[in-house]
């Protein structure tokens, strides 16, 4: 999903389709094909492994899909993908673009994303703990929130069988407007603090 949206190839994701209904309401909708280009499905999960990137593997392979872990950077990348594209500029624009006042510095200084997005807790893929005892409580809570601001809906996932041999249903994605990831990522961040 992450490459359809930053390709702007939407067509990959034929094979998707989700069932919108709100848990709490007990109502099933019918099964729809994913059509949002302004959203993202978002896994949120803990692991106990030495790396996210091992946890991410098993995902793959448990489900048959390629997963991405979002960072703040692939955060700006499916951000710059919602942008209208602009013209190309003339190369004289270019040119006066690059001019600067400043004396001190010929460059401007550098700001990495995870310092843009302020976050305590990322590095490495994923947002780390030190209490690993109260993994499964952040988890909860960071389902809570999610759910509370976004709803709850089911994914059926064609890579994961169930006993009856149908699609067995995911019910800890969820669809996040691109636009609200920063906020969602400094949410988590702060579930991991401790606030």
């Amino acid at each position: 999903m992450y490459d359809s949206i930053t390709v702007q190839q939407q067509d990959q994701l034929k094979w998707l389709h989700m069932d919108y209904s709100i848990l709490e309401k007990k109502e099933t909708l019918p099964l729809s094909k994913w059509s949002a280009t302004d959203q993202i499905l978002c896994k949120v999960g803990m692991t106990r492994k030495p790396t996210v990137s091992a946890r991410l593997l098993e995902w793959e392979n448990t489900c048959k899909h390629p997963v991405t872990g979002l960072s703040p950077s692939s955060i700006q990348a499916l951000a710059a993908a919602q942008q209208p594209s602009k013209p190309p500029e003339k190369s004289l624009v270019k040119l006066f673009r690059k001019l600067s006042i400043n004396l001190k510095s010929k460059t401007p200084h550098a700001v990495s994303n995870s310092q843009q997005l302020a976050l305590k807790c990322f590095h490495n893929g994923g947002f780390y703990v030190r209490d690993g005892n109260a993994l499964e409580d952040m988890e909860a809570r960071i389902h809570r929130l999610l759910w509370q601001r976004f709803g709850q809906g089911f994914i059926y996932c064609h890579g994961c069988r169930n006993e009856k041999d149908h699609p067995k249903r995911h019910k800890e994605w969820f669809m996040i407007p691109i636009s609200q990831l920063p906020n969602v990522f400094k949410a988590i961040d702060a579930i991991c603090v401790g606030k």
